[in-house]
């Protein structure tokens, strides 16, 4: 690790935060970090290959960087992944699924449609809850480029398996979730919703990770990777809810048990 910033920390702002940023190559630079590729693998395979490597040792993708936070006082911050194959929906979280049978989701591989116009009001609106003031239509493509790890409008993004999950309720558009695909499942990089009364009684962020998780399922994937995970911090510790769940230690992965 030869890349370490330090910087104000996002979580606890009395502390400091170290983090480790790598350069994740585009498709055409992927193939020269590596000395031994078979012929016929193509360079797409290879960037899927490079991103799982470092999803699975704890980073997150941060626009065109990838990053782990490796704060040497601190090891508040958890990676933590859902295995698949063990994960058993709880008795509330059976019920978000009942009220929210009617949202459709839909997978969206087009990246000329990740920004589109009923995106950016979407997260514009959504912007408002979360901040002080709602954010302008080009704040909004701003960020929403940097969660698809695009420079600009019309671009592809920097990884080539990123994929929208949009969430319609009859023809509205109420929620998207940022996906990033790896050999072994998906990192979930960022959701936005609707944050009008109505769809906030819903549990939508719930509903969205519970819809991934059995999607991953219906496709044999093994993981749903939730980020970072902070035992008793009031935006994080929500992840825990969802049974049963691994967190990356000194010593890998290892599953949390859990006593109901």
């Amino acid at each position: 690790m030869d890349n370490i910033f330090e910087s104000e920390c996002g979580y606890f702002p009395e502390r400091s935060s170290s983090q480790d940023w790598q350069m994740l190559p585009d498709i055409n630079q992927v193939r020269n970090c590596y000395t031994d590729i078979p012929d016929g693998i193509n360079n797409e395979t290879i960037q899927i290959t490079y991103f799982s490597d470092f999803n699975k040792d704890g980073y997150r993708r941060a626009g065109k960087l990838l990053y782990k936070n490796i704060c040497p006082q601190c090891k508040k911050c958890q990676p933590i992944r859902i295995p698949i194959s063990s994960f058993v929906p709880s008795k509330s979280q059976r019920k978000v699924l009942r009220i929210n049978s009617d949202i459709k989701c839909s997978m969206n591989l087009d990246s000329k449609s990740f920004i589109s116009e009923d995106k950016i009001e979407l997260y514009r609106r959504y912007s408002l809850k979360h901040e002080s003031k709602m954010k302008t239509r080009e704040e909004a493509i701003e960020e929403l480029l940097y969660w698809n790890g695009m420079e600009n409008l019309g671009d592809t993004p920097i990884y080539c398996s990123t994929s929208n999950l949009d969430y319609y309720l009859e023809d509205t558009l109420v929620g998207c979730s940022v996906l990033d695909f790896t050999n072994d499942g998906v990192s979930s990089v960022y959701f936005y919703y609707d944050t009008s009364s109505d769809i906030m009684k819903r549990s939508l962020g719930t509903f969205s990770v519970l819809s991934e998780i059995m999607r991953l399922k219906e496709i044999e994937q093994d993981y749903y990777y939730l980020g970072y995970y902070i035992k008793g911090h009031k935006n994080m510790d929500y992840k825990a809810n969802f049974r049963s769940y691994e967190l990356l230690g000194d010593d890998g992965w290892k599953v949390v048990e859990q006593n109901d």
